[in-house]
Order: structure tokens, then C-alpha cells, then sequence
């Protein structure tokens, strides 16, 4: 890939990365995401009420949220390592 074409695609993944990391940002936030729920209950006494039980699962896990930035992250740390790897070849040539 030739530096022009780096410096061009370069912009469109730094706004990728930083949308990733508003989006990472704002879902984590959101507590209720992250909280599960597992109940069971007990009577009291032999022949007591029975609650049935409750169960809520986790609609997102934090390891989900990271895994998404850095997906994102690599790709604009792999692109500017490009662009300085490719500088500093042209300033020797």
C-alpha cells in the first residue's frame, strides 16, 4: 500500500475508531445491560406458597464491549504503524 492511499483510507478508521469507542462508552453506561438475575425460592413450610422462580440473563457481558473496541482499535494502530513505517522508507529513499 502505497503512503497516499494509507493518508486517504487513514481518516475513514480513525472515524470508525472513535464511533467504536463513543458506542463502547455509552453501552457501558448502561448498568441494566450487565445485570443478571437467577432466584429460586423455598416455602417456608411444608405445605407453604411456592414462588416459581425467576431468571433474567445478561444481555451483555463487558468482555463483548472490549472485544468490540479492540477490533476497532487494531485496525487504526495497524494503519498508523503503516503510515510511520511508510515515512520513514520514503525519507531514506
Amino acid at each position: 500500500m502505497k503512503l497516499n492511499q494509507v493518508i486517504a483510507v487513514l481518516q475513514t478508521i480513525k472515524a470508525d475508531s472513535t464511533k467504536a469507542r463513543t458506542q463502547v462508552y455509552h453501552l457501558a453506561q448502561k448498568s441494566e445491560l450487565f445485570e443478571g438475575l437467577s432466584r429460586t425460592y423455598e416455602p417456608n413450610e411444608e405445605d407453604g406458597f411456592e414462588y416459581p422462580p425467576e431468571s433474567k440473563p445478561l444481555q451483555m457481558k463487558g468482555e463483548d464491549l472490549l472485544d468490540e473496541y479492540h477490533s476497532a482499535a487494531a485496525k487504526l494502530f495497524d494503519m498508523c504503524a503503516t503510515q510511520d513505517w511508510r515515512l520513514t522508507r520514503s525519507s531514506f529513499s
